[in-house]
């Protein structure tokens, strides 16, 4: 009942500030679209307003956004919405949405975040990797992959052995790696090596999970696969320039340019990092292998958070994701 009185108080009649009746489908460039409805809206309007006049919209328009539930935000001038929207939605009991959305900054497309000229090369290198496909006949793509082998099965490790079951004991999900880079191009082998190459320990620590029960299991090659991934569609590296983003990943985007500004293989340490967090995690809050999307959930918002804070190179950004990670 209060929600009729509402509807009827807001959209009838005409006011003395201005705002009459008579939309019937226009649009500006930003507010919505209301076709075939007559609006009106009047500033200090009363939601138990009693007008003589009769008509058929408020009912219309609670059939029409009965779905949404948020009248007060109909009202058509958007200078007047961007002002008024907050204090009118506090009068309707429906947790409404978008008084809370109009508080929030603008979007940000993408093309609009300046680069430099180091940073646009070492963006333009990540999205080839990202977006390259691996590729057994290309002696690049299988030099790599037995680079890999021979850092984590040792010089034992033969050419012959670039598809075969043993790849099953480090966390791929078969015979041939290959086929698990599919959703991180070549950047994601390229992770894998890059990590064993500076410190096994993380691999020998992941490798244990091998030992436990299959449900508490977390597999070293499709764990990093799925940094990777995550890292690609964090920081765009493989979006359209001219994507809208909001103002908060806009601040975690900026906040890897810088650190890509200073370093050249800033994208690899922030995995580096991310992939020790995934396992400490893991570890500390004995997930088991359904909990995974959790678990990267966490990482993923974790490392967004350390980002945003604008870190000036790759040891403060450590020295804030230990502090952080102290904090939990």
């Amino acid at each position: 009942m209060f929600l009729s009185n509402f509807i009827s108080g807001t959209f009838s009649g005409s006011n003395s500030q201005g705002y009459t009746r008579g939309y019937s489908g226009r649009r500006d460039e930003t507010g919505p679209l209301i076709t075939g409805t007559t609006i009106a809206s009047a500033p200090g309007f009363e939601p138990n307003d009693t007008s003589d006049e009769k008509s058929e919209q408020p009912k219309t328009l609670m059939r029409q956004f009965e779905d949404t539930k948020c009248y007060a935000c109909l009202f058509w001038s958007w200078d007047f919405v961007r002002s008024n929207c907050l204090a009118l939605c506090l009068k309707v009991p429906c947790g409404c949405a978008c008084a809370i959305s109009l508080l929030q900054p603008p979007p940000v497309r993408l093309a609009s975040i300046k680069l430099t000229d180091t940073q646009k090369t070492r963006l333009q290198a990540l999205r080839t990797k990202a977006l390259a496909v691996y590729d057994p006949t290309v002696e690049e793509h299988q030099h790599l992959l037995y680079s890999f082998g021979v850092y984590v099965f040792g010089e034992a490790f033969q050419r012959s052995d670039l598809i075969s079951p043993r790849w099953k004991t480090i966390g791929f999900q078969g015979n041939d790696p290959s086929t698990d880079f599919r959703g991180s191009g070549l950047l994601g082998l390229e992770n894998l090596y890059y990590v064993v190459s500076l410190d096994q320990r993380l691999l020998k620590r992941m490798s244990r999970y091998e030992h436990v029960p299959r449900e508490y299991y977390l597999p070293f090659a499709i764990a990093g696969i799925n940094v990777t991934y995550t890292l690609i569609q964090m920081l765009f590296i493989t979006a359209n320039p001219e994507r809208m983003i909001t103002a908060a990943q806009a601040q975690v985007y900026r906040g890897f340019l810088t650190l890509l500004q200073e370093e050249q293989f800033a994208f690899e340490e922030v995995y580096k990092s991310a992939l020790q967090l995934l396992e400490e995690r893991w570890a500390d809050t004995h997930a088991k292998y359904h909990q995974f999307p959790d678990v990267m959930r966490f990482v993923r918002d974790r490392i967004s958070e350390v980002l945003a804070r604008q870190p000036s190179s790759i040891m403060e950004f450590n020295q804030i994701l230990a502090m952080l990670d102290g904090e939990i």
